[in-house]
């Protein structure tokens, strides 16, 4: 999927829901269990308190 910007968004499910290509989603996320990256692909990490 792209943002508003074009720029990808990749989420995955797991496999038990009704959800086809073409389907409008909500998306949420838990910031603890995610994994960001920039535009050449370089992880972005937490900074530790």
């Amino acid at each position: 999927a792209r943002l508003g910007d074009g720029q990808q968004i990749v989420g995955s499910d797991a496999g038990n829901s009704r959800v086809a290509v073409g389907h409008k989603v909500g998306l949420a996320f838990d910031g603890q269990k995610s994994h960001l990256f920039d535009e050449t692909g370089r992880a972005w990490h937490a900074r530790e308190a």
